[in-house]
């Protein structure tokens, strides 16, 4: 969301708007899955034959954009985590944008989780954050009406 420069101005790492936020966030994610190696395969998780794949380097991409670009969770840049509707960063304006993007690509949304704390964000920016979500963002996503599930149904 809004840095502390406020709608329009330059935070004070020098990034637009809510950009050095998401590079916070996108750092969590970047690290977040790191498992300690005698948990990462353990016997019997996996098939030989994937196990095999795995260790050839042949597993298939697993996140996606919308138009189709395979991204990589852990080193792609936070558009591309944007692109994918795996991270909602931006102005308050551009967030409820993405969501509503994200719920009509999906036929609708039951339930948003959200995690507006992550990675190395400061207990400011992470108060400013839910506090400018439910005052400026969440009030319009009530308002928003999805899609019907018959119109977007298969």
């Amino acid at each position: 969301m809004a840095g502390r420069g406020g709608p329009g101005r330059a935070e004070p790492n020098g990034s637009v708007h809510g950009a050095g936020r998401g590079e916070l966030v996108a750092g969590y994610l970047y690290s977040s899955s790191i498992v300690h190696v005698p948990f990462r395969n353990p016997p019997g998780f996996l098939t030989v034959d994937d196990n095999a794949r795995m260790l050839r380097g042949l597993t298939a991409p697993r996140s996606f954009t919308k138009d189709g670009r395979a991204i990589n969770m852990h080193a792609g840049s936070v558009q591309d985590l944007i692109d994918a509707g795996v991270l909602f960063c931006g102005t308050p304006d551009q967030v409820f944008g993405q969501i509503v993007d994200f719920t009509e690509y999906c036929g609708g949304m039951g339930n948003l989780l959200m995690m507006g704390h992550a990675g190395f964000l400061s207990h400011e920016d992470t108060v400013s954050n839910l506090t400018m979500f439910s005052n400026e963002v969440m009030p319009r996503l009530k308002a928003y009406k999805q899609p019907e599930p018959q119109s977007v149904a298969a």
